[in-house]
């Protein structure tokens, strides 16, 4: 919630001013620097080079979705024998391991409680007694299968996909595509949550949220590592990064502002009156733009630490860079049973691969911009045009490449979850300027907004500071 503040309030600037979020920070008084590049040089502040450091985490980042995207398919789709055979002992082992912990917490939670399990524990308790013998066995005659190559190999496929999609810009049936199901899985995800109250050894209790709202971090372990060290409140933090509107989002955010024609059918900014009127009316826009999508991530954000905190803490599966999506079907187990990994698995390629697919198309556009903010060639429409089709072919590609040097999809996004969070407190810095020096009198918001911009921005600053204490003191010790 506290990020829309400044999202809103980058947005307010490109709609006002139509300038992209690059041009705009490099405005931004604070010490600049100029590097020779040879044929040229590169001038910007510090804030568009820090940009520029976690641009290059983000790149990082994407090549870790897609291969979360690859191993999504590899698992519905395996390529080889051995993927095939690699596939069916996961599945086994995921499961036998869910239902043993169902069986345990079940039998704990009727003892607990001291009365007769009634007719649905019954029949539930006589189901897994009679399914965990076979899946036992089952697992134990199946021999243990290095990882395949299926998903590195899905992700280069995806790759060249995208890579032609968005360099011919023929993205929109994929846009609405995405939505639909990104949608639907959204409220199947909600819909799970919710179902999970069904089952008293899955049911979140008062209790749990108490605890969960509690000043308490959980303990270090398997299920808090992170990038220093194991440490939970470092993970949190860098997870806050990119939860939402996260801040290469934040980024992104003005350049849609353009695309989608806020700007433009604002018009040039000249004081007149029919001036203000669209501009209010498109502030609007991007208002409700902004604050539906919130409430709709939000609630999917709450179903899913809700899902992870009921079904893998409780039967102990920690997502691995490994076993990333395989791990994460355990979540829809308990209420889909057999039909869990088919759902998940389709709702996790719309879902990773909408938001590796956006995002590398929001990157084409800031490389390119970036070639005219850091003045190192003036750029016309068309060129501009040329160097964000180049890009779209490029990055894509630099992702997958990424993900086979390097397929570790946990780590990646936790790297750049860190370098976005540490560009946080910028942006809130930028945010600030904006709103003070930039903003037009007659487009000023409420004295609310200005203390709710300001609370973001603290709270923007104080993950910033914890994280650059705890990791670059780390990243150079």
């Amino acid at each position: 919630i506290i990020k829309v503040f400044v999202q809103i309030e980058l947005g307010r600037y490109t709609i006002i001013n139509a300038q992209t979020t690059l041009t705009a920070l490099n405005t931004v008084p604070v010490p600049r620097l100029t590097l020779p590049l040879g044929f040229s040089s590169a001038r910007g502040n510090w804030i568009t080079w820090f940009w520029l450091l976690m641009f290059i985490a983000s790149i990082g980042q994407l090549g870790g979705i897609v291969g979360g995207v690859g191993q999504a398919m590899a698992i519905s789709i395996p390529l080889t024998d051995q993927g095939r055979a690699y596939n069916q002992l996961k599945d086994d082992q995921i499961t036998l391991k869910v239902r043993t912990a169902q069986l345990q917490i079940l039998e704990a939670h009727i003892a607990a409680r001291g009365k007769p399990a009634d007719e649905k524990e019954t029949a539930v308790i006589a189901r897994l007694n009679a399914s965990l013998p076979v899946l036992t066995a089952r697992v134990a005659v199946q021999e243990e299968i290095p990882p395949p190559n299926d998903a590195k190999i899905w992700a280069a496929i995806l790759g060249i996909i995208t890579s032609v999609i968005l360099t011919i810009g023929r993205y929109r049936l994929i846009e609405m595509v995405s939505i639909v199901f990104v949608g639907l899985f959204t409220l199947v995800t909600i819909g799970n949550a919710l179902a999970l109250q069904t089952f008293s050894e899955w049911a979140v209790t008062g209790d749990d949220l108490i605890e969960g709202f509690s000043f308490k971090l959980p303990s270090t372990g398997d299920g808090g590592a992170s990038l220093s060290g194991k440490n939970p409140l470092s993970t949190a933090l860098a997870a806050f990064g990119i939860i939402g509107v996260g801040a290469s989002e934040l980024m992104a955010y003005p350049y849609w502002c353009i695309e989608k024609g806020y700007a433009k059918w604002t018009g040039r900014a000249d004081g007149t009156q029919s001036w203000l009127g669209r501009a209010r009316g498109w502030l609007r826009v991007m208002k409700w733009d902004a604050w539906c999508s919130m409430v709709f991530y939000t609630l999917a954000t709450i179903a899913f630490y809700l899902l992870g905190a009921a079904v893998l803490n409780r039967t102990g599966l920690h997502p691995s860079d490994d076993e990333l999506v395989r791990t994460l079907t355990g979540m829809y187990e308990p209420v889909f049973g057999a039909h869990a990994p088919v759902l998940f698995l389709t709702g996790a390629v719309a879902v990773l691969y909408s938001t590796y697919f956006a995002a590398s198309a929001g990157n084409a556009r800031q490389a390119a911009d970036i070639i005219d903010a850091f003045k190192i060639h003036p750029l016309t429409e068309t060129t501009r045009r040329r160097w964000v089709r180049f890009f779209s072919g490029f990055f894509p590609l630099a992702c997958v490449i990424i993900f086979w040097v390097y397929p570790k999809p946990v780590t990646l996004v936790l790297i750049s979850g860190v370098m976005q969070a540490l560009l946080l407190p910028m942006l809130g810095i930028a945010s600030l300027y904006f709103r003070y020096k930039k903003c037009d009198p007659n487009l000023k918001p409420s004295l609310l907004w200005d203390v709710m911009l300001w609370l973001s921005f603290v709270a923007f600053f104080i993950v910033g500071a914890y994280l650059a204490y705890v990791n670059i003191g780390r990243w150079f010790a």
